[in-house]
């Protein structure tokens, strides 16, 4: 089916490794061992997503067996046919259970990877995508830039701290650079501000404590107005950048808030204007 067809696409695009899922034992095992005669290291665990705790022991299987995950595929549905007449409640619910409801309950699972994990684990996922872009043929390896805002500021930041060479430039506008600012709501992902491995956890966590690593070019662009991501904390990291001699560029905008690329069109406009002129110095060849 759709799942099978989707394990033999990752196969042959080069994937490491693979786990599957389903409630049939024999096909899951002979999907299995086809994408391992593709070279993919795969493994089958039988689970019912009508169950949440079946949703959790596919992740978790997956971790023991791969030790990370790096995507999930939501496959799985029922193809029970009813009309507005004839359809049960028990039939209703047994469809949005395992479609609706197991793609939630395995993408719960899929975010605790993500816990105490800012600017960690989806980095390595964006260097990850690199890499493939490279092995592909599409992009030159010398002329990759990024860039992002908020969070993808902070995604932005730690790239460059701390994966020098992979990018030949970053932009990061209103970017997080404390974690420990972040809003309450947040704190499933960096967790409490309390515990025995405090305050390195969130210094783990923050591009403020990885400014050393910085070798490529930067452009930071920031609304002195931001209420969500405060513009003196993108003067702290400014501060070290100084202090350690560190070459960067600085956009301030007066007066205006976090989402600087939806203002005014004029403050649209020069800030757009100054990130292409910065792509466009260092990425053309």
């Amino acid at each position: 089916g759709l799942g099978r067809s989707i394990a033999r696409h990752l196969a042959e695009e080069g994937a490491a490794g693979l786990t599957i899922c389903g409630r049939n034992r024999n096909n899951g095992e002979a999907v299995a061992a086809e994408i391992a005669d593709l070279g993919c290291a795969c493994e089958y665990v039988q689970a019912d997503l009508f169950h949440e705790k079946d949703c959790r022991a596919v992740v978790r299987q997956a971790l023991k067996r791969f030790d990370r995950l790096d995507g999930l595929v939501n496959a799985a549905g029922l193809t029970n046919r009813g009309t507005i007449e004839d359809t049960s409640v028990e039939l209703w619910d047994l469809l949005l259970n395992v479609n609706v409801r197991g793609s939630w309950g395995q993408g719960r699972e899929h975010n605790q990877g993500l816990l105490h994990g800012y600017g960690n684990v989806d980095i390595d996922d964006l260097h990850s995508g690199v890499l493939h872009l490279v092995k592909q043929g599409h992009v030159d390896p010398q002329r990759v830039g990024i860039w992002g805002s908020s969070y993808g500021g902070l995604m932005t930041m730690m790239s460059l701290f701390n994966k020098p060479e992979v990018y030949a430039v970053g932009i990061a506008g209103a970017p997080a650079t404390n974690v420990a600012h972040a809003y309450p709501e947040q704190m499933w992902v960096m967790g409490p501000a309390t515990g025995d491995d405090m305050p390195g956890r969130y210094e783990k966590q923050s591009p403020l404590y990885h400014t050393a690593g910085l070798e490529d070019p930067l452009m930071i662009i920031h609304g002195t107005r931001d209420e969500v991501v405060l513009y003196s904390d993108t003067i702290a990291v400014v501060n070290r950048l100084i202090a350690n001699e560190q070459s960067f560029e600085l956009v301030t905008l007066p007066g205006v808030g976090h989402g600087w690329d939806a203002e005014m069109n004029d403050v649209r406009r020069f800030s757009f204007e100054k990130m292409v002129e910065f792509f466009n110095r260092h990425l053309n060849p």
